[in-house]
């Protein structure tokens, strides 16, 4: 039903660039294998492991790793986005005021 369901998202907006949001920190491993391979399955263009709404859950570089898509929730800190960037990831959502505190963290 899943991958119906993206297959018909992309078909109605077919040049438009299709997200999806799994909630990796709420998934066990094998959950979040099957989240991307749907996803890839019914042609979204980026995975995102979470939209960070579940502070004391956040993303972690080895959902990172089984995913190797996009990172997003709990990313704090340049050594999380580097750790990150090592495991695959290329992109990085974050919120405005996590982007600040890590732009002063960075140049104090």
């Amino acid at each position: 039903y899943v991958k119906e369901e993206l297959l018909a998202i992309r078909e109605q907006v077919p040049s438009a660039i299709f997200k999806v949001i799994i909630e990796a920190p709420q998934l066990t491993e094998q959950e979040i294998c099957q989240a991307v391979d749907l996803c890839v399955e019914g042609r979204a263009d980026y995975v995102k492991t979470s939209t960070g709404w579940y502070p004391g859950c956040p993303s972690t570089v080895e959902q990172v790793r089984i995913m190797s898509r996009e990172a997003a929730g709990g990313i704090r800190s340049l050594e999380t986005i580097q750790e990150m960037q090592k495991a695959g990831c290329s992109r990085f959502g974050m919120g405005m005021r996590s982007v600040q505190n890590l732009i002063k963290s960075i140049y104090k």
